[in-house]
């Protein structure tokens, strides 16, 4: 078995609730061990909402995505570019199906076997010994609509757009497991960048409440068919409330509902991860340097062996990158608390953020720096812009230079020698009798906040 999950324990525990149509899953991991242990977790479900498992199934299966609400294909269907934590899939035949939910932190693609299966994976985890991680999911019965644009643990909505002289009809479709009171439903008609649609008043009905039978809600907005908009729905009760939206491409475009509008895009919310670490942390006091050295492509270019064999007597523990499609990983990763904490140094050489386990490894990192250790990124063409830094909160904080996602790396027209700064220690000089040559460069900016 494979070391980095050997010895996790799962706990699963399912509750069905007596008032409510809904299964719910809560899953526990627990590492015994005293080591860390790097995971992903994934769930999968097999199921027909049309009953029929001989026949291609004809249930409509859809997901959030930065795109706009997908429709999945009768194919392998992965998604990443989600912006919420749901699927569906829905017999629209006899108006029956399901509706999971997960949590949207911590979720990484969903994806599809054909129109049979609703899989989701999540996150990498790194799990300090004697600590566990957890996750709840639900699988909700949805009774009476066609198709799922929208579903949280309160609701799930339906909308479907028809035109009729000159009139553009959106109708609601809305179920909820458990009864909720009187709710407002408003509908806002909105152009693609965003910019609320001139002459379309937003409508405005009331219901007296929800149930697991459909309420339907029409909304109509005369002298608006045909063009595209993006619908957006507000619902809201006592205390609560629920948001979403559905891009409409207008009429005569050929597209088929859940198909991308081009132009429109979705922000994806901001993800708040479960980051589990020991609560004391404490820097190890080595007799001489401890060295990691994380090996990217090109790394002897750097000379980083040369440059720590000035130091003396020292220990260097090598890693190196792997790139394998959209997975980057690390051959001696350095994600565990007890033996990050044991490192004077690590030495980032042209690595990808993508193999930093995403904010759990950039965490950690940073707590290994507040506890004394320190860390050294060097640049290349999987470094900063290209290495995807600006999208981790952790190495904003740590360089001390503005990150982008712009490909950074400039090419110094004819080479620039560089010499050491007055100063720099004789360890930091080992390029010998021969003088460098920098042919390109990081065009990054120092922070205003940033020392030295």
């Amino acid at each position: 078995m494979n070391a980095s999950v050997a010895g996790l324990r799962v706990i699963r525990t399912l509750t069905l609730p007596a008032d409510r149509p809904v299964v719910e899953c809560e899953v526990e991991l627990k590492n015994p061990d005293t080591a860390s242990k790097v995971f992903t977790y994934w769930q999968q479900h097999n199921y027909r909402a049309d009953g029929d498992s001989g026949a291609e199934s004809r249930q409509v299966m859809t997901k959030p995505t930065a795109r706009g609400l997908h429709v999945v294909v009768p194919a392998n269907d992965w998604t990443k570019d989600l912006v919420a934590g749901w699927t569906a899939g829905v017999d629209p035949q006899d108006r029956v199906g399901l509706a999971f939910l997960m949590d949207y932190n911590a979720l990484w693609a969903l994806y599809n076997c054909g129109r049979s299966t609703s899989e989701y994976f999540f996150e990498q985890v790194l799990l300090p010994g004697g600590m566990s991680w957890t996750t709840r999911s639900s699988a909700v019965l949805i009774e009476g609509l066609t198709s799922v644009v929208h579903a949280s643990s309160r609701l799930a909505a339906d909308l479907q757009v028809s035109a009729q002289d000159g009139t553009l009809c959106v109708q609601h479709a809305l179920v909820a497991p458990e009864p909720l009171g009187p709710a407002q439903v408003t509908t806002t008609l909105a152009w693609l960048n965003r910019s609320l649609a001139i002459g379309a008043q937003p409508s405005v009905s009331e219901v007296d409440g929800l149930g697991r039978e459909p309420r339907r809600v029409t909304a109509e907005f005369p002298g608006q068919a045909g063009k595209p908009f993006i619908i957006q729905v507000n619902i809201e009760g006592d205390g609560w409330e629920e948001r979403y939206e559905f891009a409409y491409a207008g009429t005569g475009t050929g597209k088929e509902p859940g198909e991308h509008v081009e132009g429109y895009t979705i922000p994806a919310p901001p993800r708040h991860r479960q980051i589990v670490k020991p609560p004391v942390l404490t820097k190890v006091k080595n007799e001489r340097p401890r060295i990691m050295h994380l090996r990217g492509l090109y790394y002897k270019l750097w000379q980083v062996e040369a440059a720590a064999a000035r130091l003396g007597e020292h220990e260097l523990v090598p890693s190196y990158y792997k790139d394998v499609g959209d997975i980057q990983m690390l051959s001696v990763p350095p994600w565990d608390y007890a033996e990050i904490m044991k490192q004077d140094v690590i030495v980032f050489n042209n690595i990808a953020y993508g193999a930093m386990i995403g904010e759990q490894g950039t965490g950690m990192l940073k707590a290994y720096v507040e506890n004394g250790g320190a860390v050294l990124f060097l640049g290349g063409p999987q470094a900063f812009g290209r290495g995807r830094y600006h999208e981790s909160a952790a190495l904003n904080d740590l360089l001390p230079v503005g990150l982008t996602d712009a490909y950074d790396l400039r090419p110094l027209e004819n080479g620039t020698r560089l010499a050491a700064a007055p100063g720099t220690p004789l360890a930091m000089i080992a390029w010998g009798k021969q003088t460098p040559v920098a042919m390109w460069m990081h065009a990054l900016t120092a922070r205003a906040d940033a020392d030295g």
